[in-house]
């Protein structure tokens, strides 16, 4: 079986595209912004800011849970389930351990 066919490459790849393109919207969406609203400049900037750390949140959460935990073959199904686990699912042992340095190298962290 090469890479192409395990789930959880395909999975992280998947999200790995999903961080991606919400970095590029954000950057597209702020620039059209700040061309229709310049005097909001500091305003929006902030929303891209938020933006950009839910995105850094979901990135480093999903990567210590793809490194650290075995997720459930139920859970990978779909994006629903995922975001559920991310969020929902989040207990305060993953945010400890997380917290701690207990992370992965990046698969997709910006420089």
């Amino acid at each position: 079986m090469n890479d192409r066919d395990n789930p959880l490459v395909a999975i992280q790849e998947i999200f790995r595209q999903y961080i991606e393109a919400k970095r590029e919207f954000g950057a597209i969406a702020e620039r059209c912004l700040l061309k229709g609203w310049p005097d909001r400049k500091a305003e929006i900037q902030s929303t891209m800011r938020l933006m950009t750390l839910v995105s850094e949140i979901e990135l480093l959460r999903f990567e210590y849970l793809m490194s650290v935990t075995l997720l459930d073959s139920a859970t990978l199904k779909s994006f629903a389930l995922l975001f559920d686990r991310l969020y929902k699912g989040w207990r305060d042992s993953d945010e400890v351990a997380l917290s701690a340095g207990t992370r992965p190298t990046g698969m997709c962290r910006r420089s």
